[in-house]
């Protein structure tokens, strides 16, 4: 078995690509922008949200919802993140871009792509091979070390060798080594039992009133400098406890839990924040992560999930309105499992998207 030799950079080079001041990498910063609004969005295509989360919560919040509904959906997340990622790519390389590459190689333009992921802490990928020529046997080959989430990745790479090529694409994976992987694209048409479904929500973001302090060197939040990135193994941690860290796209799950719900019926939101509840409350949040209100309005914002502009602890209740939310569902389990941590008992939970789109949740102990 060979693999491609990896892409080698040294020290210095990687180092310099790293704001002095902050950490952030200044690809980073200088392709997204965090606004004062809650919201994290692509400096070129400003309709498109991203959200910089803990990469354990989203994987785990999927694993718990396979075991509640009692089988895997895999294919599901695969094809919205192909999706995502094609529209992703589509915005980030000019067209012209994209028509030159059709004809001189792919190669150079995959590279840079794979170096992006590493950035936005997908894992160690590289590149083993290539083959494109408008043919059956045309396809893009990585080995990725430790990827953030396997299906997740799988997805993010057909849909980038689909925006890439404008061929459609499929993708197949098998481990090589313990937590390595060989995922490879090939040309075949998208499943036909998704084509209609997965579809992205679209929301509308009202102005916000957040004051984040940012770097004075890169102009990214200089709370940024709570991470560590680490460039060749495709990592970012938080100092303070090495959690992991990932920049996604909220787009890339909404759908597939839109889609279990229209496919299992209503029972599944109830599923979801289930299943974020226990997350929160089975160790993944101390009781000292959600005391501070200042400290969760910080962590929202970072974070991409919202503006938090008003939370309130009285008298065994937690209630909280939260401006341009996305994946509602995770935050109402997140609220659910915070209450939990801080009074010790279960509490029962009440929410609803106001006419303006503000998510009210409201958690009172369970009678």
């Amino acid at each position: 078995m060979r693999v491609g030799r990896p892409l080698q950079l040294e020290g210095q080079a990687m180092n310099a690509r790293l704001c002095l001041e902050c950490g952030a990498p200044k690809r980073i910063t200088k392709e997204h922008t965090w606004l004062n609004n809650g919201l994290i969005v692509e400096a070129k295509n400003p309709d498109r949200r991203m959200l910089f989360f803990e990469s354990e919560n989203l994987v785990e919040l999927f694993r718990n919802i396979e075991e509640i509904v009692g089988h895997d959906i895999e294919r599901i997340i695969i094809e919205s993140q192909r999706r995502m990622t094609y529209d992703y790519v589509i915005n980030l390389v000019p067209t012209l871009v994209r028509k030159i590459v059709r004809l001189v190689g792919i190669k150079l333009l995959a590279r840079n792509l794979i170096d992006l992921t590493r950035l936005m802490g997908y894992g160690n990928t590289t590149l083993e091979s290539v083959r494109f020529k408008k043919e059956a046997e045309d396809h893009v080959a990585v080995i990725v070390r430790n990827p953030w989430f396997l299906q997740s990745f799988c997805g993010l790479l057909s849909g980038g060798m689909e925006a890439v090529t404008g061929l459609e694409s499929d993708v197949s994976y098998e481990e090589v080594a313990l937590d390595t992987y060989r995922i490879t694209t090939h040309i075949s048409s998208h499943p036909k039992d998704l084509a209609e479904r997965l579809r992205e929500r679209k929301n509308v973001s009202k102005e916000g009133h957040l004051e984040l302090q940012r770097c004075n060197a890169c102009g990214g939040p200089k709370d940024l400098d709570q991470f560590v990135w680490n460039e060749a193994e495709g990592i970012i941690e938080t100092r303070s406890n090495q959690r992991r860290m990932v920049l996604v796209g909220p787009g890339e799950f909404e759908p597939v839990f839109d889609d279990l719900e229209n496919e299992l019926g209503e029972h599944i939101p109830k599923v979801i924040i289930e299943a974020q509840r226990r997350l929160v409350t089975e160790g993944f949040y101390s009781r000292e992560d959600v005391r501070q209100e200042k400290d969760l309005i910080r962590h929202f914002a970072l974070r991409g999930m919202g503006n938090l502009r008003d939370i309130g602890l009285e008298k065994n209740r937690l209630h909280a309105r939260l401006e341009n939310p996305c994946m509602h569902l995770v935050i109402v389990g997140l609220f659910q499992g915070f209450y939990e941590l801080i009074f010790g008992r279960h509490g029962d939970i009440a929410w609803e998207i106001a006419p303006d789109g503000d998510l009210m949740i409201d958690v009172t102990a369970a009678v």
